[in-house]
């Protein structure tokens, strides 16, 4: 195939992902999410798992 022939496939693909070429940076709208505050209850030994992993995380 050539660059043509794959650039005209990607374009008639529905499913295909956006270029994220210079257009798309230019057009790309920003949006900022709302965001909205919440309580949650968990064991304790939910959130101590939770908190090794994110302390894992920043070593690794």
């Amino acid at each position: 195939m050539s660059d043509a022939e794959i650039d005209r496939a990607i374009a008639s693909d529905p499913d295909a992902a956006p270029r994220l070429d210079a257009r798309w940076f230019r057009d790309a709208e920003i949006v900022i999410p709302e965001k909205q505050m919440i309580s949650i209850r968990l064991d304790a030994d939910v959130l101590d798992h939770s908190r090794r992993r994110a302390r894992a995380g920043r070593r690794g």
